[in-house]
């Protein structure tokens, strides 16, 4: 192969690694370095202040940053940032809730804050309502800070306060905010501050507040009163502020506290012993015992922000803490001290810091395989009979005490307990394993291999595991001594009939062929009559549809390449229509409808939703329609019917039902 198609061949496939990748939403795994595909935002970006309350997702999955100047919207590209210019009565915003009706309700330093983002900002003359409408508390104090909102299961917001629990009633131009009983005007005279760090909505209807020492649960009646309990260190919780309380899916209520983080039994008694089931803190695993916020992914997975780091756990069997694993500075982290965490729409985590503005973990993101994996660049990527992901790449065979004497050479790998192994199959040392487009190694239906060589097809016995494949000896050998047009083989396809399509390429001439399962013999294609197409275009890609029709993706240097189909012995090249495709094309796609997608290096993604049909008609998905590049190169289909296409600047997620694009990049984790 030239030094030029190689490098071609780099920049071209190094997208189509990361379509396997794709994760479920579980911890990432440490690939040697332990770094971690966390994207940083902070003022720089546009934040309004690097010091982080908390980070609320609303309805429509808008984030929203509460800080110490402001609170910013971040809608997936930039930040808006609304503040005192604006309007708003006080610049820190501790906290956020929206209720069901889509109204937001701020927790200020300078009290409980409506806030209408279609309003009208302060000073500007308007026929809109004001932006931020401000709500005294009623207990005589002018500045009163809110630090917490909650919507209760009943739709109620309830607002912790440094005056104890208050809650909002009426509607909109009556809101009235009430007092409770666990407020400063009704505790018994002596008794400690009713300042709430912390709220939380339990299941049962009740309102926990986290306090400075221990907490209260606050049970509402049907009257619109309701009575409080208080817990303290009488009932085992450490004599600390509790900064977080959190009820999570299967109903266990979880403290964070400045002693660890506290399992507390969810129907505690007051004067009963202690209500703390286990306590897990620095001594157990975690960066520090200051745990700030908790959240428990649907999986199980709990992650913990600490004073001191990111820590994320699992419970055993026996309800314990398991699998503690930590996140410090050394691993991505950008700040040690970490106030808020929770998951977005799309399962990646978010984190609020103290210092350095917040962060994204792409828990649904990608793990990459590259260099210290000794992949320089990914050919092919395939799977088993079992389903087990196997890449043809070129890897660095050079030995490790000398990493400087860099030696490509083409490989089969795959995945096994979580990291890659390498094989050259068993072919003559002085035979090239040879590239191509997309699929060219493979494994049949039958279980056998099928190996592209410089010096055509070599045929494995079959195995699962591609070990074997090092030392077994071929089945047969197809090259241009038994009927194959070329030797350098490019491209390989099984068809439904268990007969194997060969693409051979040599000097800038091109031949297809193939090979018949039930007369094992090859047929020469392109040297058929009215077939002379296939030796001016070189095959990149094919595919089947359900009629058992072959689709063939073309290419050329100079000339426009697209599609060709093959049905009755026919070629037919799809160049009368005025909108078929015209680039190359590197990747064709039958998804679970039998639609047709193409990845074309100039038109972007290519839809054929009736293939069968004698008249096509084309849908173009390019950057006019959301997609970042023109240039794509690689396909693949999700169990929920999207699109993946690996383009020249990254890779792009399409729901042709919606028609939204979600763009995947190095900020996702992408390499």
């Amino acid at each position: 192969m030239s030094t030029s198609r190689f490098r071609y061949l780099i920049k071209a496939s190094a997208l189509l690694f990361g379509l396997v990748t794709i994760l479920c939403t579980t911890p990432p795994r440490p690939v040697q370095a332990e770094l971690y595909p966390f994207r940083k935002y902070n003022t720089s970006d546009g934040l309004a202040q690097n010091f982080v309350y908390r980070i609320y997702f609303d309805q429509q999955g808008f984030a929203w940053i509460c800080t110490n100047e402001g609170f910013s919207r971040y809608d997936g590209y930039r930040f808006v940032t609304y503040d005192v210019e604006h309007g708003l009565p006080h610049r820190q915003v501790r906290d956020m809730v929206e209720t069901d009706d889509r109204r937001f309700w701020l927790a200020s330093n300078g009290g409980l804050v409506y806030f209408d983002p279609q309003g009208a900002p302060k000073g500007r003359t308007s026929q809109r309502p004001p932006m931020f409408t401000y709500y005294r508390l009623p207990i005589g104090e002018e500045h009163t800070p809110v630090t917490a909102l909650v919507k209760g299961a009943d739709g109620v917001i309830w607002c912790g306060t440094a005056s104890g629990l208050f809650k909002l009633t009426g509607q909109q131009g009556n809101f009235r905010i009430e007092p409770t009983n666990f407020t400063t005007t009704t505790l018994a005279p002596g008794s400690e501050s009713p300042y709430v760090r912390s709220l939380m909505s339990h299941s049962d209807g009740s309102i926990w507040l986290g306090l400075s020492r221990g907490f209260v649960i606050y049970y509402p009646d049907r009257k619109g009163g309701g009575r409080f309990e208080k817990f303290d260190k009488r009932e085992g919780l450490p004599d600390m502020e509790i900064s977080r309380l959190v009820e999570d899916r299967t109903g266990r209520v979880w403290a964070g506290s400045g002693r660890g983080l506290l399992e507390i039994d969810p129907s505690p008694k007051t004067g009963g012993g202690s209500i703390v089931r286990q306590k897990i803190g620095y001594d157990d695993g975690l960066p520090g015992d200051w745990v700030r916020d908790l959240y428990r992914e649907s999986n199980g997975v709990y992650w913990a922000a600490t004073d001191r780091g990111l820590a994320t756990f699992r419970l055993g069997a026996d309800g314990r803490a398991t699998s503690i694993r930590k996140y410090l500075i050394k691993n991505g982290l950008s700040d040690y001290y970490l106030n808020s965490i929770t998951a977005g729409p799309w399962g990646n985590i978010w984190i609020g810091t103290a210092n350095a503005g917040i962060l994204k973990l792409t828990n649904n993101g990608f793990t990459t395989y590259g260099m210290s994996d000794r992949i320089a660049s990914a050919v092919s990527i395939f799977a088993t009979l079992d389903g087990r992901t196997t890449a043809v790449s070129f890897i660095n065979v050079s030995s490790p005490a000398k990493p400087e004497n860099i030696d490509l050479q083409l490989r089969l790998g795959q995945i096994e307990n979580g990291k890659f192994f390498w094989v050259r199959p068993n072919i003559p040392a002085g035979v090239s394993f040879s590239s191509g487009w997309n699929q060219v190694s493979f494994q049949d239906r039958q279980g056998e291999w099928w190996i592209p060589t410089s010096n055509g097809v070599y045929r494995f016995p079959g195995g699962n595991s591609i070990r074997h494949l090092q030392s077994a000896q071929p089945k047969a050998v197809f090259n241009t001594s038994n009927g194959l047009s070329l030797d350098w083989v490019t491209r390989l396809f099984e068809d439904s009939h268990g007969d194997i399509w060969i693409a051979t390429s040599q000097k800038n001439v091109h031949h297809l062929d193939r090979w018949e399962r039930a007369t094992n013999r090859i047929v020469n294609i392109s040297k058929g009559e009215n077939q002379s197409i296939f030796q001016n275009y070189q095959v990149t890609a094919i595919a089947e549809d359900r009629d058992g029709v072959i689709w063939f993706g073309l290419s050329h240097d100079i000339l426009p390449g697209g599609l060709a189909r093959y049905a009755g012995g026919r070629l037919v090249r799809l160049s009368e229509e005025a909108d078929a495709p015209r680039g190359n094309i590197h990747s064709l796609l039958f998804d679970h409808e039998g639609r047709l997608w193409a990845g074309s290096t100039i038109q972007g993604l290519i839809r054929i939703d009736t293939p069968r049909a004698d008249k096509l008609t084309f849908q173009y998905y390019g950057k006019q329609k959301g997609l970042i590049s023109n240039r794509v190169t690689s396909l693949a289909e999700d169990r929920f019917g999207r699109i993946y296409a690996g383009t020249a600047r990254g890779l792009d997620q399409l729901d042709h039902q919606t028609g939204e694009v979600r763009h995947f990049s190095q900020f996702e984790g992408l390499a």
